[in-house]
């Protein structure tokens, strides 16, 4: 495999997106979400990362790196570096109270490997995509949630006469986002989903997708910053195109278009939205043609 190109934008001050490369045999993107809370890890790790978020997707990157061989099933080598990670985190000395779901940071996963055991696959965890030639992966859990919560903001915006920008800062929509995120890692209640957090027992819950056989030249992994050029602002009428213009036009003109769209709708009119701008990664992978 070669990678090709990756990319990864700041949406806003920090870039808790996170891609990590081993030559080769993989690549990894981790689209990171820090609690609702303000950061409570950030204050005990010596300035090295500027949010609780942004720590965990480079722990856990480091930490598959560590445990990660080829002969390895790609969910086993995702629990052992999640394994690693929840040891780091169980030492970072914060109360009991500050480890539940409002405070945790939490991430999306995609890794692409090709080896000689396995063959080329796929492994997704949480919302990040994965287009290759001929197909799609997008878990749509997260993003239903996301839906409805852009229902209510366009509900309390036409209510009350202020632009949906606005209203996503108020305490109903604060609300309604922590509602939501009660049901991360709980799958078994309705509309729950399941997402990289610092603790074992999760890789079971990922998607893991063999892609021997199919003549796949080109994989691309996006966090939903980047998919969203498709997905949301539609770019291009579907992912297929929007893999065509990756590899013919390039990562960095997909964002350009990307950014255009949320720069022209600042007040998030034209494309409802949670946040104006997101964090926005890329990884394209070519493959030798069989």
């Amino acid at each position: 495999m070669d990678v090709v190109s990756t990319l990864s934008s700041t949406g806003r001050t920090v870039n808790e997106d996170f891609i990590h490369l081993q030559p080769n045999r993989w690549a990894m993107l981790l689209d990171g979400s820090s609690g609702l809370m303000p950061n409570v890890l950030v204050p005990h790790l010596q300035g090295r990362f500027q949010s609780d978020a942004q720590w965990f997707v480079h722990t856990f990157a480091h930490a598959f790196a560590q445990v990660e061989q080829p002969s390895t099933p790609l969910s086993t080598a995702v629990e052992q570096a999640l394994a690693l990670v929840e040891q780091q985190y169980q030492a970072i000395p914060i109360a009991d109270h500050l480890r539940g779901f409002s405070y945790e940071p939490s991430a999306s996963l995609a890794i692409f490997r090709t080896t000689e055991a396995f063959g080329p696959e796929l492994f997704l965890l949480g919302d990040c995509t994965a287009i290759w030639d001929g197909g799609v992966y997008h878990d749509p859990a997260v993003s239903r949630l996301d839906d409805r919560a852009i229902q209510l903001c366009l509900h309390l915006s036409d209510t009350t006469g202020q632009p949906p920008a606005e209203v996503i800062q108020s305490p109903a929509m604060r609300a309604k986002l922590l509602e939501h995120r009660e049901k991360k890692n709980h799958p078994e209640q309705p509309d729950g989903y399941t997402v990289l957090a610092p603790h074992t027992g999760l890789a079971q819950y990922g998607a893991h997708l063999s892609l021997s056989g199919q003549g796949v030249h080109h994989v691309f992994l996006m966090s939903d910053g980047l998919a969203a050029g498709y997905q949301s602002y539609h770019l291009e009428p579907g992912p297929q195109e929007y893999l065509h213009a990756a590899y013919t036009q390039g990562l960095s003109s997909l964002l350009s278009r990307v950014r255009a769209v949320e720069q022209a709708d600042q007040d998030l009119r034209q494309f409802p939205r949670l946040k104006p701008s997101d964090d926005a990664s890329g990884v394209l992978v070519e493959l030798a043609q069989p």
